[in-house]
């Protein structure tokens, strides 16, 4: 597995959880809401971009 594959993976477990976090839902929860609603691919695709920001 690639580098950058590994760090998208880290990133989105990071994501996942802080969201999980956010919004009182369990991991599982947080993963298929932001998946119904297409955030994994938003990840993939943006992910040079989303991992430079700040919160």
């Amino acid at each position: 597995m690639s580098k950058r594959t590994l760090n998208i993976i880290e990133y989105t477990i990071a994501l996942v959880n802080e969201f999980a976090k956010k919004f009182a839902l369990s991991e599982a929860d947080s993963f298929k809401y932001i998946d119904q609603y297409e955030g994994m691919k938003l990840i993939e695709q943006c992910y040079d971009i989303m991992h430079t920001l700040k919160k």
